[in-house]
């Protein structure tokens, strides 16, 4: 039987010579897998004078042979919890406000619901005022009629909205008066939120004959809607402690006037919704 004979070359002539890498002050080799000479500072590296990066190069890198650095991995955070999904969704319109003179305007809005309640539940409303007025001759106006007119303002409203109702009954009006000899700015701002369920609190006042009555701490601008000068205090609404039913819908009107030499229009500088059901800008 005939035997063919294949020539082959010796197996240390296929392997590939890889030629070490020089690092500025040691030669590394890829196939020993360590330095080829020993660290230049001796033990104080270490008592494994050739180590390489310490037996772990995936975690560390050496520029010049010198000292390693550990290339620690990153930390991801875990991510934020999705936002809170509220059954309710509150739409308050924009509508042109109705303009006068002087500083005079009025602006009703209804509140609306993206869908029915079930259950009698109450819209509560935090208002800021934030006044500069001055007379012809440049001189402060903080008080009208009894009225002081300091910034900021504060005061709580309360709108009672019944079951099975997607508008609240009453709207809201807000509105500044005529102010002659006068310029100066107004700006209102609210803050609005339901709670589905609930009802106003003592805080605001209570019901008499089917028509609710101030409460002791009311404040005289919120006309016939329940107010308090004060945080409302059953559960401590405003606060977060009780479960809202909606995202807060902030409202905001800015006006400007000057009848220091002449009877001249209100200028609505903004009149702006910002909320998840709201309108823009008008």
């Amino acid at each position: 039987m005939a035997v063919s004979l294949r020539k082959t070359a010796p197996v240390e002539s296929q392997r590939r010579h890889v030629y070490p890498y020089y690092y500025g002050r040691r030669y590394y080799s890829p196939e020993l897998g360590r330095w080829m000479n020993r660290d230049p500072i001796g033990e104080e590296g270490g008592t494994g004078l050739p180590v390489f990066l310490g037996n772990a190069p995936p975690s560390a890198i050496d520029f010049l042979g010198q000292f390693s650095i550990v290339i620690t991995p990153p930390v991801w955070l875990p991510s934020p919890p999705p936002p809170t999904a509220y059954p309710f969704d509150v739409h308050v319109p924009t509508p042109p406000p109705v303009r006068g003179n002087c500083g005079y305007f009025q602006l009703p809005v209804q509140f609306s619901l993206s869908s029915p309640t079930t259950k009698s539940s109450v819209f509560i409303q935090e208002m800021s005022w934030t006044f500069s007025i001055t007379d012809g001759k440049g001189r402060k106006i903080t008080f009208l009629d009894d009225d002081m007119v300091t910034s900021p303002t504060h005061y709580w409203e309360a709108f009672e909205i019944g079951p099975a109702r997607t508008v609240v009954e009453s709207a809201d009006v807000w509105s500044w008066r005529e102010l002659r000899g006068t310029r100066g700015s107004v700006k209102i701002e609210g803050a609005l939120r339901l709670y589905h369920g609930k009802g106003v609190p003592l805080s605001m006042g209570h019901e008499e004959n089917g028509l609710f009555k101030a409460g002791p701490d009311t404040h005289p601008w919120s006309g016939t809607v329940p107010s308090s000068t004060t945080k409302p205090s059953i559960l401590g609404w405003w606060v977060g402690s009780d479960t809202p039913s909606s995202e807060v819908v902030n409202r905001t009107v800015e006006i400007w006037w000057d009848c220091t030499c002449r009877i001249s229009p209100t200028s609505v500088i903004t009149n702006s919704v910002s909320s998840p059901g709201g309108a823009g800008s008008t």
